[in-house]
């Protein structure tokens, strides 16, 4: 690779500084939500949705998506909250 590119790496993402922001390795005695992975979070909802909506089809309509975001999703975790 190019001796520039890779200075830019080294100075830009991989520094000792940011690497700890990024590394799950640093990440000790945290819970989830605390300076969480947020692809993480967001890979887990998109399984529940898919999976537990969605019943595992692919290319839904954006109506179809609105619908059910709407109408199901929403009264779920309505009645979910409630119940806590």
């Amino acid at each position: 690779a190019d001796l520039k590119f890779l200075t830019y790496l080294e100075t830009t993402w991989m520094s000792e500084t940011i690497v700890r922001m990024w590394s799950a390795m640093y990440r000790i005695d945290r819970s989830i939500f605390e300076d969480c992975d947020t692809n993480m979070l967001i890979e887990a909802w998109h399984h529940v949705l898919k999976g537990k909506f969605l019943h595992g089809k692919r290319n839904r309509r954006a109506d179809f998506l609105i619908h059910c975001l709407v109408e199901e999703v929403l009264a779920y975790y309505r009645l979910k909250q409630a119940r806590q």
